[in-house]
């Protein structure tokens, strides 16, 4: 299956294979604390490092996904089933759509 990767320093949203486990999350986001927030009602939910907020965010760059609070460091977006059982799934949303949905932000902006 396929996940997006979006890497904020790098202003890049790629797809990449993905095997399904929670720690192969961990291991793209770089952090073990990591959060998940729906971005639709299609199961699609963005992962990223819950303490994105406390990091030095000039070393890690910052994005936006649709009106959810600006993340720091990279975000991983998958369908997931079931949070509880970490059933996952290619996302329902397309690359193109992803890409129209995702702010690069910069330094002071």
């Amino acid at each position: 299956m396929q996940i997006y990767v979006i890497k904020p320093m790098q202003h890049k949203l790629e797809a990449v294979e993905f095997s399904g486990g929670i720690e192969e999350i961990q291991k793209i986001i770089g952090f073990d604390t990591i959060e998940a927030d729906a971005i639709d009602d299609h199961g699609n939910v963005l992962y990223f490092d819950e303490n994105c907020f406390l990091r030095d965010s000039t070393t890690l760059g910052r994005f936006q996904l649709n009106s959810l609070a600006p993340v720091a460091g990279v975000g991983v977006v998958v369908r997931c089933l079931s949070l509880d059982t970490q059933q996952y799934e290619t996302p329902t949303i397309t690359l193109e759509e992803m890409q129209s949905k995702v702010k690069f932000l910069t330094s002071g902006k």
